[in-house]
């Protein structure tokens, strides 16, 4: 009965953070936009406020060019800072030469972010979204 108990004793200890420790795996670099150190991999990545589906929401407001045929993934970068702004906005990708990457980047201002983490550390960090499209 004793050894069961020390053995409970020490898996509680484990639990409450006097076991080991996990390594931190985050990376940054120098963003050659802003010509600031940002983050490309963060324990905790930025999120929007309020949940996906209010990224999904704004995004249901892009206007569809009249003329052309687009398909694929529009790409769009920006920094989300250590206080949950947003700079460094840029079109990484996009078939329709503009016409909707321009509008994401308008529409990612309308959005509140919680920025990302790192060992608990609020970080400014690059982030990327594909939207998809498909006009046809």
């Amino acid at each position: 009965m004793r050894n069961l108990l020390i053995i409970s004793s020490l898996l509680l200890l484990g639990l409450n953070g006097f076991g080991q420790k996990t390594k931190s795996i985050c990376t940054s670099t120098i963003d050659t936009l802003t010509n600031n150190e940002v983050f490309i991999i963060a324990d905790k990545m930025p999120e929007v406020e309020g949940g996906k589906m209010v990224l999904l929401k704004e995004l249901a407001n892009i206007k569809y060019p009249n003329q052309g045929c687009y398909s694929g993934k529009v790409w769009v970068s920006f920094i989300v800072t250590s206080k949950g702004n947003i700079i460094g906005k840029r079109i990484s990708r996009d078939p329709s030469g503009g016409k909707i990457g321009n509008q994401v980047l308008k529409l990612i201002d309308n959005i509140k972010w919680t920025p990302g983490s790192c060992q608990g550390k609020n970080i400014s960090i690059l982030y990327s979204l594909p939207v998809i499209i498909d006009l046809k």
